[in-house]
């Protein structure tokens, strides 16, 4: 819901909650030797579409118009 209603923070969210996923399922994986075979195929999943949002992220965020309060829209 929050995408459709607030796109950026969503993105921003979504980029956020797979990160820090990622980052726990590595720790607990490879840090506590909590390890499966099934948890190590959806660590790199999760690790892939945390890393693919991340590289996307700048490229699917609506642009503003304004930089620190400066419209730096071009002129008509």
């Amino acid at each position: 819901m929050l995408l459709l209603l607030r796109r950026r923070a969503g993105l921003l969210l979504a980029a956020a909650i797979l990160t820090t996923d990622a980052a726990a399922n590595g720790y607990s994986i490879y840090v506590l030797g909590v390890s499966s075979p099934a948890a190590i195929a959806a660590q790199a999943i999760i690790s892939a579409l945390a890393l693919a949002t991340i590289v996307t992220l700048p490229h699917t965020l609506p642009r503003s118009k304004t930089l620190r309060g400066y419209d730096v829209s071009p002129p008509r």
